[in-house]
């Protein structure tokens, strides 16, 4: 029905909200350490340096379909 996204900080509160889920017979997948591709965030951060660069360009709205 829906998918909720839960990020824990302790083991005490990781293993409180899986004993829950266990016991509302609620399935669940564990990911750990979610990180970014490291080239991707090389990407962001030159995105970032080029428009504080003032190296972008502005596209009207109107213009996109043309």
């Amino acid at each position: 029905m829906a998918t909720i996204t839960l990020r824990t900080k302790t083991k005490v509160q990781y293993e409180a909200v899986m004993a829950l889920l266990k016991a509302l017979k609620i399935s669940c997948e564990v990911s750990e350490n979610e990180e970014y591709d490291p080239e991707m965030l090389k990407k962001i951060e030159k995105g970032r340096k080029d428009f504080v660069n003032g190296n972008y360009k502005i596209i009207n709205v109107s213009d996109i379909w043309k």
